[in-house]
């Protein structure tokens, strides 16, 4: 079962698996909608929670070095749908950010809560040896 833990005195959230995508995309994988929906009842439990960062990872088949521009993408698909040669993946993090963040406001969630970021594979969360992506 999935749930999100809120450590108010710390000012994190922690979730107990990671928003999963579909390959190469930034759809959600329906397999993340029960973590989504804790989530977003966790943020309407808690209104005092006025800010919430939303961090977008890409997974190892994407550019890994593309962060600051300085390799072009190893992956066509992030160049070609999400910013050209340089940065790329950062585009792509952060759409994923984003389609969490859509996720949220559908189930009630104030857009002006939720600050997304891209981070590409500066801090890879998940090795993707499966097909499966995971932000």
């Amino acid at each position: 079962r999935s749930s999100v833990v809120l450590d108010v005195g710390a000012k994190r959230l922690w979730l107990s698996e990671h928003v999963r995508f579909h390959g190469n995309a930034t759809t959600i994988h329906e397999d993340s909608s029960e973590l989504i929906d804790q989530l977003a009842l966790m943020l309407r439990t808690h209104p005092n929670v006025d800010s919430v960062r939303l961090e977008g990872h890409t997974n190892s088949k994407c550019g890994l070095d593309c962060v600051g521009g300085d390799h072009k993408c190893s992956n066509g698909v992030c160049q070609k749908h999400f910013g050209g040669e340089k940065g790329g993946a950062v585009a792509f993090s952060l759409g994923r950010a984003q389609a969490v963040a859509d996720a949220l406001v559908a189930r009630g969630i104030d857009r002006s809560r939720l600050n997304c970021v891209g981070l590409a594979g500066s801090r890879r969360v998940a090795d993707d040896t499966e097909g499966s992506a995971k932000a």
